[in-house]
């Protein structure tokens, strides 16, 4: 009878084990065959994980299915353990208790509700499921009666776990053998595509979805070391998002993957909180076990691949721990992955050096056009009108507006200088658009000269000249942007306590940089730009170039400077070598004049005085009377010549007192009244009352005064107006007089002679007046200038400088 029992339930096992169903299927199939077959109360199976160390609960009947996966024990722990860690069927008949407690204990918290169900279990046995030395699991027999385990029974037993042992070790060979080609498939399909990825990004994303799937986890994590910083960090994840928040570094030794990319060895922690060899804060982790393997480009460690927490395979009764076959497929991958990562960081290197490159070249040729356009002219007005216009054009650095700002040394002061740019939204918008129209090069539009012209109109340039800045560290930005000679980069300028808010308030922008302008290492002033209507930030790589730009442009300013400086210089030499050559040839004529005037006036005394004595013989009316009348008059006239002529070569000594210029005119105009109402000529004079004494010669500056009013009587004729004015000048240092006319101007062809010794116009006189005023004026330390308005009249401008005595006695020394 048994025999016949036996040989049905191995042919039960024989068609199970053929069958198709998956391991787990088939492992409840037999588990509900033996229960029923001998009438047993639990019949279980238990399966060595991986690790050989756990014994887990696979497939049961007469336990609930809640159990399975649940109940685990350590190899050696009650009598199924003892089975499995001594490969021996272990069997027990005890009423007491302790026995059915002792199962109950095996159910871990959430599952001690059940544990009325091993209540009055007396009876059990435990057959280890073999395969050559090797222990796979236990099949776990338990009985509410007694029951006798005989040793036919024992062997029958022993038979039917053979039979399980060949249905796991043929599922684990049929699964291993997909596995690996399902894996050999997937790394060929990772081979391909991430030889196939277009950027690094996404490559290395593809390197941790194929690690998940290849080893399913909670979370994968893949850091590249960064050279720079010396870091591992964090390039790619799955899973874990808090965690990679807060710690996207690892300094290299830190943690397990630090160790990895250290030595270079791959890595298994089952337990982080456990492992004495990591800090406390590298085990205060949200994850437990951890798979760590090296990515090794030409001998060297680029990265890590970290798998976290591995998750059961429900194709197969797989291990929920990382073993030795993870470790090696995971490395496997890793060395495809590494090769793959170092050509995608190359390329990807190359594409930007390109950018890089490419950038460049678009910024030299910029600055190669703006440097061309400069050199068109030395006007240090348009030289700054190019460089703000450069800043702002979109062919340019294509900022929305740009400020120039120089240094005033003599009042320490950043000034502003111009301001280019659309005075509101709508303007810009106009205007890039009609630029965009156009399509004129950016040398084109540097040279127009409209723009120019239209500057003086500009509501942003009346911003910029309005701009004033003291240089000191408590004033601001700007001012820091000349003392440290560096650039800045304001993103949120209301905010930032750097910032003047007086400046704000005119540029109305939260957004702005400043650079300096520099010449060698002198700090010509500061460049000041924004993107108020568009909007886009300005990045380093804007800072840089405008950092290069600004340099040149500086050097292009000093030039225009110094090239102002010398042509003024030149000019300067000039009238100075004019005046010498002029001084030369008049102190040559005034020597030669002295002479012949002396050499004249004696004879004409004696011609003159016999002249007077025979008028006294002849009266007006005989002929002898009329011709000494005209003897005695051109005598006078001749005398007055060369007392003219011997007083202008003569170098007579300046008298120099303390006046009030404003009296000494109102003196000239009285000595004038008659002949101005004579004449019906207005006078209109408009005195400074702010002009202070100062010193002058008295008497020379009269007659400078008399001079030039005389001049402009005989311009006008009759019926006209002469306006006076007097005034302090803005640097109060000199004063300035004034005297107009409305004598219809002085003809153009005569303008350049005026103050030529005895050039003159008149029927009358020496030709010496002007010449004698601008002298006298000059000995004074001053300049006389002349406006000229043909048709309508002309102005004399005397400038004289506010001499003391202090200043006076100063010079002497």
């Amino acid at each position: 009878m048994i025999d016949k029992i036996q040989a049905r339930i191995l042919h039960q096992i024989i068609k199970i084990a053929n069958s198709k169903p998956d391991i787990k299927t088939r492992l409840f199939r037999i588990a509900d065959l033996i229960k029923d077959e001998f009438n047993l109360d639990i019949c279980s199976i238990y399966l060595l994980d991986e690790s050989a160390s756990l014994l887990i609960l696979r497939a049961t009947n007469g336990l609930p299915i809640e159990f399975v996966d649940k109940i685990q024990f350590q190899l050696g722990q009650g009598i199924t353990g003892e089975a499995a860690k001594y490969k021996k069927t272990k069997s027990s008949n005890d009423k007491s208790a302790i026995f059915s407690e002792s199962l109950s204990k095996l159910l871990s918290k959430d599952l001690s509700k059940f544990k009325d169900l091993f209540e009055n279990i007396i009876a059990s046995i435990s057959i280890p499921i073999l395969d050559g030395e090797s222990c796979l699991g236990v099949i776990e027999l338990l009985l509410k009666k007694e029951f006798m385990f005989e040793p036919g029974l024992i062997e029958f037993l022993e038979s039917i776990a053979n039979q399980v042992s060949g249905i796991i070790r043929n599922a684990k060979i049929v699964y291993e053998a997909n596995q690996s080609l399902s894996e050999l498939k997937k790394i060929n399909e990772i081979g391909k595509a991430m030889n196939s990825a277009s950027s690094l990004e996404t490559l290395l994303n593809l390197i941790v979805k194929t690690s998940l799937e290849l080893i399913p986890s909670r979370g994968c994590f893949l850091r590249l070391h960064n050279r720079d910083t010396n870091k591992l960090e964090i390039k790619a994840f799955s899973g874990f998002d808090d965690y990679v928040k807060t710690n996207p570094a690892l300094t290299l030794g830190q943690s397990v993957a630090g160790i990895v990319a250290k030595e270079g060895i791959p890595l298994i922690v089952h337990d982080i909180k456990t492992e004495t060899r990591f800090t406390p804060t590298s085990r205060n982790l949200p994850f437990s076990s951890i798979l760590s393997v090296p990515l090794i480009a030409k001998g060297n460690p680029i990265g890590t691949i970290s798998l976290l927490d591995k998750i059961k395979d429900e194709s197969f009764e797989g291990s929920l721990v990382f073993v030795l076959r993870d470790q090696n497929l995971l490395s496997t991958l890793a060395s495809q992955a590494a090769i793959a990562v170092e050509r995608a960081s190359y390329y990807e290197n190359m594409q930007i050096f390109g950018k890089e490159n490419e950038l460049k070249v678009r910024e030299l040729s910029i600055l190669h056009e703006i440097s061309n356009a400069m050199r068109s002219t030395q006007n240090l007005n348009r030289r700054l009108y190019m460089i703000l216009t450069a800043v702002t054009i979109g062919d340019g650095l294509g900022f929305n507006r740009a400020f120039l700002l120089m240094v005033n040394e003599k009042t320490n002061l950043l000034q502003g200088m111009m301001g280019v740019g659309p005075a509101n939204a709508e303007e810009a918008g106009r205007i890039w658009s009609e630029i965009s129209k156009e399509k004129k090069s950016l040398t084109e539009t540097l040279l127009e000269k409209k723009p120019m012209e239209e500057l003086a109109r500009s509501k942003i340039n009346e911003i910029g000249k309005s701009l004033r800045v003291p240089i000191s560290t408590e004033t601001g930005i700007l001012s820091k942007t000349v003392l440290e000679k560096k650039p800045f980069n304001i993103t949120n300028a209301w905010e930032d306590t750097r910032v003047d808010k007086k400046l704000l308030s005119k540029l109305n922008t939260d957004h702005l940089a400043s650079v300096p302008l520099l010449a060698g290492d002198k700090v010509l002033g500061v460049l000041l730009v924004d993107n108020i209507f568009n909007k886009n930030p300005i990045t380093q790589s804007d800072l840089n170039f405008l950092v290069m730009f600004a340099n040149q442009a500086g050097l292009a300013i000093e030039s225009a400077r110094l090239y102002s400086y010398l042509e003024e210089t030149n000019e300067e030499l000039k009238k100075t070598q004019e005046r010498l050559v002029e001084s030369e040839k008049l102190a040559a004529l005034g020597e030669m004049a002295a002479g012949v005037a002396h050499e004249i006036r004696n004879p004409l005394v004696s011609i003159g005085g016999f002249a007077r004595r025979l008028h006294q013989k002849f009266n007006s009316n005989q002929p002898e009377g009329k011709y000494l009348d005209i003897i005695i008059r051109e005598v006078k006239r001749l005398e007055l010549i060369l007392q003219d002529v011997l007083g202008f070569s003569r170098e007579s000594q300046l008298l120099l007192s303390k006046n009030n210029i404003n009296d000494t005119i109102e003196d000239i105009l009285l000595f004038f009244d008659v002949e101005f109402k004579e004449k019906n000529i207005k006078v209109i004079f408009l005195l400074g009352k702010d002009i202070p004494q100062f010193l002058f010669d008295f008497q020379q500056i009269k007659q400078v005064l008399i001079n030039l009013i005389t001049n402009s009587i005989e311009a006008i004729g009759n019926n006209g107006t002469l306006e006076i004015k007097s005034y302090l000048k803005s640097d109060n240092n000199s004063i300035s007089v004034e005297i107009t006319d409305t004598g219809g101007g002085i003809p153009l062809n005569v303008l350049g002679n005026i103050f030529n010794p005895f050039f003159t116009t008149k029927n009358t006189g020496t030709g010496l007046g002007l010449a004698l005023t601008r002298k006298i004026i000059e000995k004074h330390g001053g300049h006389i200038e002349i406006r000229n308005d043909i048709g309508k009249g002309a102005t004399f401008e005397l400038n004289l400088p506010l001499r003391s005595e202090d200043n006076v006695q100063a010079q002497k020394e």
